[in-house]
């Protein structure tokens, strides 16, 4: 291309580091560029709150007319800044690679208290930010932080913590973007199932007027096809919605090999409503998710095959949206005594069950060893008896957490205290370790239980597949949920496909589930 393509491009660091990066994109395919300062609305009034700013586009509008009147030739836009709606005569010709899509936490290191559930920072802190869909998370985790809305460049809101606030939220790709980690702050990544970015965070939008087709042609060669899956799939979403920048919504989307992966939150007026969902084709995602995210919240009557503590977050929150949550192991569970077992280097853990049946039979000797466990709720389980823990799985499948497991412990030796109809899932996946298993619990189906008629069924484990089945038939109507792999192959045995499989088998993935 002989022209010199005109970048327009907001003045401040990061929006300047983006068009600077566009700019070594082109330099690498022999084409001529220059960058031109743009200043917009959302710049110059940096003292009023968004929702105190007129119209849609805060930090787009103006970039958009000059590419209309020709100033520009190419605009480049944080993705998740942008309108639904393209203005006409404009198009997004091209997308970046994703950066980190994820939100963090940086915190006052002062400020930091890691004993606090969910997120690591002290009761009551006052939390920046000026993102209502941020605000809407940090109050559903955290309903004791303070939120204070503030606005400013990255750098400047960084900047004022450990003065006028404890911590802000920002995203991930702008910090690392501007290699603005230092040991002055703490920070705390947020994982994005858990606070859900806004959509298209981490992705750059190249905007260019729709009759250039020189430079879009050029622009479709540089276009990452992965983010126009799964953002495209998060905007349609948003657009679905009738959403902006500044609405409560969070949607991430991410593709693995199989399936799209789609998680979102709403703000409503009893705090936020968050749903998951799955499917093979970005398409069949769509169709799914829409007419769930776009229903009134219809009451559901819910049901659970395990018995909720009074502090159940699944419970908590299902029951804070207007659902009733019913819940009830279908199974009883028995102590198995032992007399004796195996010192080992590790003990792990796959259940409740077996943390309690084995250290209730210790009379308060704790062994001397290391310490692991399937998921978060057996790791605190564990933890209230050792004061310590060595591994947790942070993955859906028995099969991932026992590769994980096996790298850390290579060829030690391994007590794992469980049922006595144990499926051996992580034993399974261990090599190399001396594995030793040590029944500690039975199980056996409850031959009669009353059952509620309810919308939605959530499986925990397959004995409890099992003992519904016998009793009752699953209806059409019913929506099905499955804590995860081999709970889903237990539900298939008995002829039923038409089911949600949690993401992670912990009681907030649970409860995203039930839609």
């Amino acid at each position: 291309m002989e022209r010199t393509i005109k970048i327009g491009t907001r003045a401040s660091k990061l929006a300047l580091w983006q068009a600077e990066h566009v700019q070594r994109v082109l330099k690498s395919m022999s084409c001529k560029s220059e960058i031109i300062k743009i200043s917009t609305q959302g710049d110059r009034r940096q003292e009023e709150r968004f929702d105190k700013l007129e119209g849609k586009g805060f930090f787009t509008k103006e970039l958009e007319e000059a590419l209309l009147d020709g100033s520009v030739d190419l605009a480049v836009h944080s993705f998740k800044d942008m309108p639904t709606l393209q203005p006409e005569g404009l198009c997004i010709s091209a997308l970046s690679s994703r950066e980190n899509p994820a939100d963090w936490l940086v915190i006052d290191p002062t400020k930091v208290d890691k004993n606090q559930s969910n997120i690591p920072i002290a009761q009551g802190a006052r939390v920046g930010t000026s993102s209502a869909r941020r605000k809407s998370q940090l109050e559903h985790w955290r309903p004791d932080l303070e939120v204070i809305p503030i606005r400013g460049n990255v750098p400047t809101r960084m900047a004022r913590v450990g003065n006028d606030v404890d911590a802000v939220v920002l995203a991930a790709a702008g910090i690392t973007r501007l290699e603005l980690q230092s040991e002055a702050h703490f920070i705390h990544p947020f994982k994005v199932q858990k606070f859900i970015p806004a959509p298209a965070q981490g992705v750059l939008a190249l905007q260019t007027r729709t009759t250039d087709d020189e430079l879009n042609a050029l622009m479709q060669q540089i276009s990452n096809k992965q983010s126009e899956e799964t953002v495209g799939i998060e905007r349609s979403l948003l657009a679905a919605l009738d959403g902006g920048c500044q609405q409560p919504i969070g949607i991430h989307c991410f593709k693995t090999e199989k399936e799209y992966h789609v998680w979102c939150s709403t703000g409503n007026s009893t705090g936020i409503r968050r749903n998951y969902f799955s499917a093979s084709t970005k398409d069949a995602v769509i169709e799914q998710a829409i007419p769930i995210l776009k229903a009134d919240d219809k009451k559901k009557r819910v049901f659970i095959s395990r018995s909720l503590s009074s502090e159940s977050y699944f419970k908590k929150h299902l029951t804070a949206q207007g659902h009733e949550v019913f819940d009830e192991s279908l199974i009883e569970i028995s102590m198995v005594s032992f007399e004796e077992y195996e010192k080992t280097d590790w003990i792990f853990f796959s259940s409740k069950n077996g943390v309690r049946n084995f250290f209730n039979q210790l009379g308060g000797v704790i062994p001397d060893c290391k310490w692991g466990a399937m998921g978060p709720g057996t790791a605190e389980e564990v933890k209230r008896r050792t004061k310590k823990l060595d591994f947790v799985g942070t993955k859906s499948s028995a099969a991932e957490v026992a590769k994980a497991f096996s790298k850390v412990i290579n060829e030690g030796s391994v007590l794992f205290p469980s049922a006595e109809r144990s499926l051996r899932s992580i034993q399974a996946g261990l090599d190399k370790a001396q594995v030793f298993d040590l029944v500690v619990y039975r199980s056996e189906q409850k031959r009669n239980f009353d059952f509620q008629e309810t919308d939605v069924l959530v499986f925990t484990s397959p004995s409890n597949v099992e003992a519904y089945c016998q009793q009752y038939p699953i209806l059409p109507s019913q929506n099905l949920v499955s804590i995860g792999p081999s709970t889903s192959r237990a539900l298939q045995e008995h002829g039923y496909d038409n089911f949600r499989q949690a993401w992670y088998f912990d009681e907030v993935n649970l409860a995203d589930a039930c839609w």
